[in-house]
């Protein structure tokens, strides 16, 4: 049907076959032919559609390649006494300061995301390094922390225990002495059940 070789036209042509309602097989074929034309325009077209979303992700994607590469190739020109004394690796914000401001809208800066802490974040990384240990060492101080209020409570609570006992021994008029405690077996950790 696309490529010309539907002859419909033998239907009705033939001289052996007799066809009932010529005019209305002829109105039904017009009628499938602008159909399946749409529908076939419609499939090509959500195609096409489809295709850009995806030609429009890869561009943005080679686009930022190709600006960070230019960007590198500029720095590798710039000779090392100029890139050493240019590099601003320390910068002091005033924010009341308009001259500052409109510098940046100037130069397109603020587009762009430039500001002292993403430059600085870019020239320090290893103040992401510093900044995880620094918060698993707190975890850790937290933790220790928590030992040593558990530890205490654990202390309290053995003085109460040892006090009850030493209340229930004068109750009962039992005598313990500490040179018994060492004469008896070792205790096991697990008690009975060792």
């Amino acid at each position: 049907m696309m490529i010309g070789e539907f002859e419909y036209d033998a239907i009705f042509n033939e001289p052996n076959e007799v066809v009932y309602y010529q005019w209305l097989g002829y109105v039904l074929f017009c009628v499938f032919m602008v159909i399946m034309s749409i529908i076939i325009m419609n499939l090509l077209v959500g195609l096409a559609v489809d295709n850009i979303n995806e030609v429009q992700e890869q561009a943005e994607l080679t686009r930022k390649a190709m600006q960070v590469e230019l960007a590198l190739d500029v720095e590798r020109i710039v000779p090392d006494f100029l890139r050493r004394k240019f590099v601003v690796r320390k910068d002091t914000l005033r924010p009341n300061e308009r001259i500052n401001f409109i510098f940046k809208e100037a130069f397109g800066l603020a587009r762009y995301g430039l500001t002292a802490a993403s430059i600085n974040k870019a020239l320090n990384p290893e103040l992401d390094e510093i900044s995880k240990v620094r918060e698993s060492q707190q975890n850790l101080q937290k933790t220790v922390d928590k030992m040593r209020h558990n530890n205490k409570e654990m202390k309290a609570q053995l003085n109460n225990l040892e006090g009850m006992m030493k209340a229930l021994m004068a109750h009962q008029n039992i005598t313990f002495l500490e040179e018994d405690l060492q004469e008896t077996e070792e205790i096991s950790p697990m008690g009975v059940y060792s």
